[in-house]
């Protein structure tokens, strides 16, 4: 189990369909140094600003998944940094180290129930947080009447900086990472995304189909609001609907 870890842990690791070769154990660092986060070439500190870049503070027992094997799983204790973009894996035998694991679409992971996966395209699923490729959720897939489709989430954070009194009346703001999700569709081999809210949700899809998302969202009180879990399933019935019709 370790020695399978180490594979996975640095950034010239070259794949084939027989095996992983490691070149290096470098990228294991202290959590200290790994816990740094940079805005514009500057330090951050964290202890500092409002908000988290994890998407949970602690490593949590989940699983990393070879993609090009059939999906073969490995459990290990990781994170998911939203800021970063990136996963980052427990150490075994040192709980005072971690590293990142390489970004590519041979790998993916579970993380408390949600299956992550890399894509590196299209640009539509990276208009919003600012990276050219990254993770994101699938949220579920879905089939009617013949069409398949993917319902993606995307977590992502805006970093707005420090600002400082100018004046006797003005307090100022101490830096902040604010979480954001979008949420996309995956169909035929076309992405765009889905707006939760009651008014834009149709705007993204077809024109044809418009008129009859806007009435459905209507008749059935779709608000996308809630938790997580109660948004996606206003999402998943508003999908299965777009399926029908097409």
């Amino acid at each position: 189990m370790k020695t399978k870890m180490l594979f996975l842990l640095t950034f010239s690791i070259s794949f084939s369909y027989a095996q992983i070769n490691m070149n290096s154990m470098s990228d294991w660092k202290d959590l200290t140094v790994l816990n740094q986060m940079n805005f514009n070439g500057k330090q951050i500190d964290l202890s500092k600003i409002n908000g988290s870049p994890l998407l949970y503070n602690d490593f949590k027992t989940g699983k990393i998944i070879e993609e090009k094997k059939g999906g073969e799983m490995m459990e290990g204790e990781i994170r998911y940094n939203i800021y970063k973009d990136q996963f980052e894996l427990l150490m075994e035998n040192d709980r005072s180290k971690a590293g990142p694991v390489i970004k590519t679409n041979q790998l993916g992971f579970e993380l408390e129930g949600e299956r992550f996966k890399y894509f590196h395209s299209p640009s539509v699923l990276f208009e919003k947080g600012g990276a050219p490729n990254g993770y994101l959720v699938i949220v579920d897939e879905l089939e009617n009447d013949g069409n398949k489709a993917q319902i993606l989430k995307r977590y992502y954070q805006i970093f707005m900086p420090e600002q400082k009194s100018e004046s006797s009346y003005d307090t100022g703001r101490p830096a902040e990472l604010k979480d954001k999700t979008a949420y996309y569709l995956a169909i035929n081999g076309d992405y765009f995304e889905i707006e939760t809210h009651k008014r834009r949700a149709k705007n993204n899809f077809p024109k044809e189909v418009q008129n009859d998302i806007k009435k459905f969202i209507k008749k059935n009180k779709l608000k996308f609001r809630g938790n997580a879990s109660e948004k996606e399933d206003q999402i998943r019935q508003l999908v299965n609907y777009y399926l029908e019709i097409i």
